[in-house]
């Protein structure tokens, strides 16, 4: 199993530059033959969520509450992709 995150400067943030990398991570994943690989994101940030449906990743749970951020509680999205099916 992979956990993946890309983290990004405030600034940085919507130019697309973890979209650009998720191929590779993915890649480098499959070829160091791991099985699955799993991303959690604020339920709530569709951009972020976006890309990685596009690129196969399926939502898998969500956590009700669980972070503390931006004054304010957020739900966490789990998302699972599969490497070599």
């Amino acid at each position: 199993m992979v956990l993946r995150g890309t983290n990004q400067e405030y600034g940085q943030r919507g130019g697309g530059i973890g979209s650009a990398l998720l191929p590779a991570i993915v890649a480098s994943a499959a070829q160091r033959v791991f099985h699955t690989m799993l991303a959690g994101i604020d339920a709530a940030n569709a951009a972020s969520l976006r890309p990685r449906a596009n690129f196969g990743f399926e939502r898998v749970a969500e956590l009700r509450e669980v972070g503390w951020k931006f004054d304010r509680w957020l739900d966490l999205m789990f998302l699972q992709r599969m490497l070599n099916a």
